[in-house]
């Protein structure tokens, strides 16, 4: 299963290589000279540092709720307490998914 995972992420590295390398073999050649600044978009532990927060992904939901004073809205406001509660026990020790 990992090494499905993983030939598939290849695969598409392979591609996203190949579509930049037309672009200009300028842009490969400073790429390939400036490894530290495409490490953490292909690599583990730099993808880690683009992880998203319980916080942060609560912060930027936007809730409708229906008309102020109806049934259903009092129902909605519990419901998304709810469901923000469970979302923050998801998280890790350091707020990370």
């Amino acid at each position: 299963m990992v090494i499905s995972g993983v030939s598939k992420i290849l695969t598409v590295v392979d591609q996203l290589v190949a579509g930049l390398g037309y672009l200009g073999g300028l842009f490969m050649v400073y790429v390939r000279s400036h490894k530290h600044v495409m490490q953490p978009l292909f690599t583990i532990s730099g993808a880690r540092k683009f992880q998203i927060t319980a916080d942060l992904f609560l912060d930027n939901m936007k809730v409708e709720y229906s008309e102020d004073g109806s049934n259903r809205n009092a129902v909605e406001v519990n419901v998304f307490k709810y469901f923000s509660d469970f979302f923050m026990d998801l998280s890790d020790s350091e707020g990370k998914l």
